[in-house]
């Protein structure tokens, strides 16, 4: 059984056309490619940030900080006793889901949709039973997927096909979260960020939905009568605890671990403790076999740093990024079932 690990550096580095190079993500004469953490904050989304006032009170340390996950650990601490600094932080998860909707819409349009995620993909379909684990937001697998026939019409549909599981942990642009209803009147994105400390952050979410992401002019988000819907997204901290999907994608992911034979790690740093957890107590094989693609060779061997005692035998994919993974020959090597 095959395992691919997708990391933010997957999705920056999606198309062999356009390779990440100096400079050209802050270019306005193109679209923005999907964002790696510290680019999350920088000037050219402030337009967005405009739509909710609250999180811009968080934008003077973000933005000049070389590690915003570090940061953003702070915010989550200091939200504990802090209802203001709560609020904040809910509108950041309607910003982060925002900016990544429409980077990822620009992004398809520039590309035309050819991503890198389709030869993976060609590749990975000879195995029997796929498992991918992605940590972003967006719906790059998604789109590659469906070439594929496999498409999703809601959240349980991530793990109903018998070949194909997507596991999105940290929730997803596209998925909505129903959380108990603070009011009974008509609530808009602003209300609900206003009331933030009156969500229960660790409660069991009532049920998700998969619905396309769209611009706030087209976006019509009511609930029902007992709940509403806000952004099922995890805000990138330091300290990953908590999965952002329902108990059931974790209960399979748990559930195929033993399985493993194959784990192709792409753009992923490998510092969610949580997953790694996940993979020490539920078995994985001792003689699985690990390759690990990078935007460099030193950004590999971090990535084996921070797997540490996690079991199989470690293999990186030199110092290339997923753009010059797939156009090598490596990729044909190790995605032989």
């Amino acid at each position: 059984m095959l395992m691919v690990i997708f990391g933010a550096g997957a999705s920056y580095d999606s198309c062999f056309s356009y390779r990440p190079q100096e400079a050209e993500f802050l270019r306005r004469d193109r679209p923005s490619r999907l964002p790696l953490a510290k680019q999350l904050f920088v000037p050219d989304f402030r337009w967005i940030s405009s739509r909710y006032e609250k999180c811009q009170f968080l934008f003077p340390d973000l933005e000049r900080s070389e590690n915003v996950e570090e940061v953003l650990e702070v915010f989550k601490r200091e939200a504990l006793n802090d209802s203001e600094r709560m609020g904040q932080l809910f509108a950041l998860r309607y910003y982060i889901r925002d900016v990544i909707g429409h980077c990822q819409e620009e992004w398809l349009r520039e590309t035309h949709g050819v991503l890198n995620h389709q030869k993976l993909l060609d590749h990975a379909r000879r195995f029997s039973n796929i498992c991918l684990v992605t940590f972003n937001y967006d719906e790059l697998i998604e789109k590659a997927l469906g070439g594929l026939g496999v498409r999703f019409k809601d959240v349980p549909s991530y793990i109903a096909d018998p070949k194909w599981s997507l596991l999105k942990l940290h929730g997803s642009v596209n998925w909505a979260a129903y959380v108990r209803r603070p009011k009974s009147e008509d609530l808009s994105e602003q209300d609900l960020i206003d009331l933030a400390d009156q969500f229960d952050d660790n409660e069991d979410y009532a049920g998700m939905d998969v619905e396309p992401w769209l611009p706030p002019e087209r976006r019509i988000s009511q609930g029902n009568n007992s709940h509403v819907k806000i952004p099922a997204l995890a805000i990138p901290t330091a300290a990953k605890s908590r999965f952002v999907c329902p108990k059931e994608h974790v209960a399979r992911l748990e559930k195929l671990i033993p399985e493993v034979t194959k784990i192709l790690a792409i753009g992923w740093r490998g510092t969610e403790q949580h997953f790694l957890k996940l993979l020490r107590d539920n078995q994985l094989r001792p003689d699985a076999q690990w390759l690990i693609v990078c935007e460099s060779f030193h950004a590999a061997q971090v990535t084996v740093k921070n797997i540490g005692a996690v079991p199989g035998h470690m293999d990186i994919a030199g110092g290339t990024g997923f753009s010059s993974f797939t156009q090598g020959g490596k990729i044909a090597e190790f995605l032989t079932p």
